[in-house]
């Protein structure tokens, strides 16, 4: 009997009186949008995946593969690095190596953007949004 509040994530136990969230499935198909405006139709992007099964990461990956289908974005690679820097970083490390004509990124979150970015900073990629 204790009320729940959920605030960007959903609880899957406990009565939930109120949630507060963004819309991360617009938030996915904007950022998508964005990339099409800057890279072009049918650019050549890598997506950094959250950890599967949580909201988040489904729904932000729900938007972004509505612009990828609007924008016929030749996706290179989707690879989970759960959310996290360190992992963002040695799995866009290893995607470069596998595919260094990317030419842009989609992280599913900050963190793991910051270490995709730190991972093209050192490979010289200052040209991959």
């Amino acid at each position: 009997n204790i009320p729940v509040i959920t605030l960007d994530r959903q609880a899957t136990k406990g009565e939930v009186v109120s949630h507060i969230a963004s819309d991360n499935v617009l938030g996915g198909k904007i950022a998508g949008d964005y990339i099409a405006k800057k890279a072009g139709e049918g650019a050549k992007v890598i997506e950094l995946q959250g950890i599967a099964g949580t909201s988040a990461a489904r729904e932000r990956g729900e938007g972004f593969q509505q612009a990828v289908a609007a924008h016929k974005f030749n996706v290179l690679a989707s690879q989970p690095a759960d959310f996290d820097r360190t992992k963002g970083l040695n799995v866009m490390q290893n995607l470069l190596t596998a595919h260094p004509d990317v030419q842009a990124v989609f992280a599913q979150n900050d963190e793991m953007a910051l270490g995709a970015l730190r991972a093209l900073q050192t490979a010289g990629k200052s040209d991959v949004m």
